[in-house]
C-alpha cells in the first residue's frame, strides 16, 4: 500500500532497487523489459502508469486517463507501446514515447484481466 516498487534479480533473487513509484498509492501491476535491463512499467489503483529506467531509478514517461485502477499492463518495448487494462472493463493503448494515448477499446463488462 506505499506505493513502492521493488525490483529483483530473479536469477540471483537479490533486491536490486527500491523506487518510489506511485506515493502514498497501491502498485497493480508491473512489467520489465529485461531484453535492455532499462525499462519497467507500472499501474496503480489510481489510474496512472509509469514508465521507469531501471539504470537511472528515474520515471521516463506518465499515462494518464483510465477509467479506474489499472489491473494490468503489456508493454511491447520493440513498437514503443503499452497496453493497459482497467477495472472499468476498457483498454488502453498507449504510445511510450510521446507518452500519450493511441486509442481506447470498449465493451467488456467488467474490468479485464490480461
Amino acid at each position: 500500500s506505499e506505493g513502492i516498487l521493488c525490483i529483483w534479480d530473479a536469477e540471483l533473487l537479490s533486491l536490486l532497487h527500491n523506487v518510489a513509484a506511485h506515493a502514498g498509492d497501491r502498485i497493480t501491476t508491473a512489467l520489465a523489459d529485461f531484453s535492455s535491463g532499462r525499462a519497467v512499467t507500472a499501474a496503480a489503483s489510481d489510474g496512472r502508469l509509469h514508465v521507469w529506467d531501471l539504470e537511472a531509478t528515474c520515471c521516463v514517461g506518465t499515462f494518464e486517463g483510465e477509467g479506474g485502477p489499472v489491473g494490468a499492463v503489456l508493454p511491447d518495448f520493440e513498437s514503443h507501446r503499452v497496453l493497459s487494462a482497467a477495472d472499468d472493463g476498457s483498454l488502453h493503448l498507449w504510445d511510450l514515447r510521446t507518452c500519450t494515448s493511441v486509442g481506447k477499446m470498449v465493451g467488456h463488462r467488467d474490468k479485464v484481466v490480461v
